[in-house]
């Protein structure tokens, strides 16, 4: 029997029983599989977009010609399909853009989508700007009468991901471009854990935030208290340079002293659309992070500084 013969309904059932990483597991096996879960999940981003934005498709296009991601709770409720972690109600969707493109999302959801400004005097953004330590630049709130919220957060560089690598821990390091999705630390989140980043001042909001994700059932800890397993054997292969080779070496993309970034192997990378030919990313200045700290839970007995580099090569 071919993929084609099986009824809709089955198809559907299939993959809403199946992870992220399942899913892109399943796009390897043949073009059949791989276009029917790009349907799947395109449709289904389409859907959640829904209760914000009157059309999800010229909103996408928006988000595609302003290089716009979405982050937070959005995100990472879209990144938790197929788990048996609890749903997450998103009270607003967090777009995330490049310090030249706040205007062309802020400009659409007012003409386009009805929205309006929150003025900052009942909205300041100070507290934001402080958590991200110089990530961003502002955040502008914007209301729709029907109650819907969007906040606009202004990257304080031209690239949307680079307020993500000063994020407070691994469970929200996730995103949705307007044709696909990552997720840094895709193991972690897909059972429910969240490690605190290191070196990261806990500020009340991001106590807040954490409280949040505990009350809804997440496991948030330190990097100290995870455990050895999912440090090492959930270990994917990937580059790494020894002199003038790059060689395979088995890396713990867990571990706070490794050096990651968005498009490195030990990230989840799904693409919604055929023309993103597989990126999620973007062809310019791309973050990599190093959390640091002196514990990893792995077993290594390394101490780091935590650091932020801003233009990491996109590879």
């Amino acid at each position: 029997m071919y993929l084609q013969d099986l009824p809709l309904e089955i198809l559907i059932q299939v993959l809403s029983t199946l992870s992220l990483t399942d899913m892109q597991k399943l796009m390897l096996v043949n073009f059949g599989w791989r276009w029917l879960i790009q349907r799947f999940l395109s449709r289904k981003y389409h859907l959640s977009l829904l209760p914000y934005v009157d059309n999800p498709s010229a909103f996408r296009d928006v988000m595609r010609t302003s290089h716009s991601i979405i982050s937070g709770s959005f995100a990472l409720d879209f990144g938790l399909h197929g788990t048996t972690e609890p749903l997450i109600n998103a009270s607003d969707i967090d777009v995330y853009t490049g310090v030249s493109n706040a205007i062309t999302i802020v400009e659409y959801l007012r003409n386009k989508e009805g929205y309006l400004i929150v003025p900052v005097g009942i909205n300041p953004c100070w507290a934001w700007i402080d958590d991200y330590e110089g990530g961003i630049t502002s955040v502008i709130r914007m209301l729709h009468p029907r109650g819907s919220k969007i906040d606009v957060v202004c990257s304080s560089r031209i690239s949307a991901l680079h307020p993500l690598s000063y994020f407070w821990g691994t469970l929200v390091m996730n995103f949705l471009t307007s044709d696909g999705y990552c997720s840094a630390y895709p193991s972690l989140t897909e059972r429910g854990i969240g490690c605190i980043h290191p070196l990261r001042d806990v500020t009340p909001r991001v106590e807040r935030c954490i409280e949040k994700y505990k009350s809804r059932g997440f496991s948030i800890r330190d990097f100290a208290q995870n455990e050895a397993e999912p440090h090492t054997s959930r270990s994917t292969k990937g580059l790494r340079k020894f002199g003038a080779q790059r060689m395979k070496v088995a890396v713990p993309w867990h571990c706070p002293h490794v050096v990651r970034s968005f498009s490195d192997a030990g990230s989840l990378h799904l693409a919604f659309s055929p023309r993103s030919r597989g990126e999620t990313l973007y062809p310019f200045e791309e973050p990599e992070w190093i959390m640091g700290g002196s514990h990893c839970g792995g077993g290594c007995k390394l101490h780091s500084e935590g650091s932020v580099n801003p233009r990491a090569t996109y590879f």
